[in-house]
């Protein structure tokens, strides 16, 4: 299946605000031939405002909507208009084949106007082609009815509606909630749709007036030939988007001052034309990146240090405190008096590192430091990679994948960024010379990368190999501790103890060290400082060829490509290190 994009100008009016709002992609899919199409589009439309009512009754941000649809007769027009009227979506249209080939499902006049009114207000198009129109596959047109057979056009079908569904976060269905008659059709969307997560709100076009209901995996308990099930739909706005919640959190979020942001964004900004004037670049090429991508930039960055310094900082906090608990019951029993003071010191200590814990899961800081650390890296890349998408529009970055059972950076965080960088890329080509801007980006941005990751890793070596060698201290002191114990040391302690006593010091460290070093370990273990060691060594080996690649590159043409590949690698890189963290949540020492 090959596919092909349209791309229409954004209107700008409709996009200055745009990396403030949350785009809200809802998807349209349902019958064809609908008994009631004027009692359907009203409940549409009233679905439409209570979605919109429920998600922005507590919330501050704004929403650009999004609709999806092939626009084929009855439910995906009903859905698209309600949405272009009801809440000023954006059209985006989708069609299982060439134009030429699905208009000719619309042969009746009426029908066809209605699809060329709606398709007229587009803004992107999406053709998906089953084969390719020069292939001797495809048949001949018949009399001029059509060109591909039932069962092609019905699997185009399918792809379509799958492809809707990948598009979206809200899958609207107008649905009997039968299984399809045919393939291609809308009972045969839903399974995919489930098994992707999306939200699922179905309207029944039997009785428009009934209450819209969720459409939910169905579970074991209510038996496991059952696909599906129905719930109310909430009316709160996080069960309807998580990614709407998320960026309104990210949003409000004032752990930075405002002062501080202005003061990094501007020290960011004179590096920048530092570096650029040295390579004869004006400051006009960089007005967009400024404007739009700096001030998140650093916002985004800010974020990140303050909450890794808090995640850090409880994590050691929490083993260590745990480790102090140890060491405080081992002295209850082999020291003297005061007993108490022992007690409480073990108990304050559990006590404290369990509010630690709660703190930083209630306060989120390990999430919010891995949101915040994406988006400043994915906008650190771009302030220098919009130079290439100015002068050659056809480069397009892959996003990375991984599997499913790997929790990989939440949605709402790429669309975030790429509403950003999209703004930044909307001026003409640079007056420049690639040459020029090209040495820019080798020096401001892969060579800064390379400098930080070498730093990096020999920052990230020295941290760990001296908690190493603080557990194998420990290690070889509890092994000798063992050894005296052998030989008969240390077993003569006094029955009342006394701080003196050489037998229960021993006692004491044989319990208590191991205590510590598990600590130690257990610390190294969470903030996977070893593997953070080899990441960045690999990041030096690849980042120094990119280097050397684009300094002995001939053409423009070979140093975009080598661009290209380096910001490939560092956005694998940037989702590998989220796959590796998301599961580094600080957890309850037992």
């Amino acid at each position: 299946m090959s596919i092909h994009q349209e791309n229409l100008p954004i209107n700008n009016a409709a996009s200055t605000a745009m990396e403030e709002a949350y785009e809200l992609r809802i998807g349209a899919v349902g019958h064809r031939n609908l008994a009631q199409p004027a009692a359907m589009d009203a409940a549409v439309r009233r679905l439409l405002e209570r979605i919109s009512r429920t998600l922005t009754k507590d919330h501050a941000t704004p929403i650009r909507w999004i609709v999806a649809s092939p626009l084929a007769k009855g439910a995906d027009r009903i859905i698209a208009l309600a949405a272009l009227e009801v809440v000023q979506a954006r059209l985006d249209v989708i069609t299982p084949f060439s134009l030429e080939e699905y208009r000719r499902d619309f042969a009746e006049q009426e029908d066809a106007a209605e699809f060329e009114d709606l398709f007229g207000r587009r803004e992107n198009l999406t053709i998906l082609s089953q084969l390719d129109p020069k292939s001797s596959e495809l048949p001949a047109i018949a009399d001029g009815l059509e060109s591909l057979t039932k069962e092609q056009r019905h699997r185009g079908y399918l792809q379509v509606g799958q492809a809707v569904v990948d598009a979206v976060e809200i899958l609207i269905v107008i649905w009997d909630g039968k299984p399809a008659a045919g393939l291609g059709g809308t009972g045969d969307i839903i399974p995919y749709a489930l098994a992707r997560g999306r939200i699922i709100i179905r309207l029944d076009p039997n009785d428009p007036a009934a209450e819209p209901v969720l459409v939910r995996l169905g579970s074991e308990k209510e038996g496991l030939e059952k696909e599906w099930t129905y719930a109310p739909l909430p009316d709160t706005a996080v069960g309807l988007s998580t990614g709407y919640i998320e960026l309104d959190k990210y949003r409000r979020d004032d752990a930075i001052s405002e002062s501080d942001i202005s003061r990094n964004s501007e020290a960011t900004r004179r590096w920048l034309y530092g570096i650029a004037s040295r390579h004869g670049l004006s400051e006009g090429l960089f007005e967009r990146v400024v404007k739009y991508v700096l001030l998140q930039y650093s916002r985004a960055d800010l974020l990140a240090n303050y909450y890794h310094k808090r995640y850090t900082r409880a994590n050691v906090g929490l083993f260590a405190l745990t480790a102090f608990a140890v060491t405080a019951a081992t002295a209850q029993k082999l020291f003297p008096a005061p007993l108490a003071l022992w007690i409480v010191a073990e108990l304050t200590a559990l006590v404290v590192a369990l509010a630690w814990l709660r703190r930083s899961r209630h306060k989120n800081w390990h999430r919010k430091w891995l949101e915040s650390r994406y988006i400043a890296e994915h906008l650190r890349t771009a302030m220098f990679t919009v130079l290439r998408q100015l002068n050659d529009q056809s480069f397009k970055t892959e996003a990375p994948s991984s599997l499913r059972y790997y929790t990989g950076p939440g949605h709402w965080l790429s669309d975030y960024c790429g509403r950003i960088i999209r703004e930044a890329c909307q001026q003409q080509p640079p007056r420049e010379s690639q040459e020029q801007i090209q040495n820019f980006i080798r020096e401001a941005w892969i060579e800064e990368q390379l400098h930080w990751h070498r730093k990096n890793a020999k920052r990230r070596a020295v941290e760990n190999y001296r908690i190493h060698r603080a557990g194998q201290l420990f290690f070889i002191a509890t092994l000798i501790l063992g050894f005296l114990h052998l030989l008969g040391l240390g077993h003569h302690g006094t029955a009342i103890g006394t701080y003196l006593d050489f037998d229960d010091w021993m006692t004491f460290f044989a319990i208590v060290l191991p205590a510590w070093g598990a600590a130690i370990h257990a610390i190294n273990n969470q903030l996977e400082i070893g593997r953070m060691v080899g990441r960045s060594r690999g990041m030096v080996e690849a980042l120094s060829e990119a280097r050397d690649k684009l300094r002995s590159a001939q053409t423009s043409t070979a140093r975009w490509k080598i661009i290209l590949e380096t910001e490939r690698l560092l956005h694998h890189e940037q989702y590998e290190w989220w796959v590796l963290l998301s599961f580094r949540e600080m957890p309850l020492p037992t």
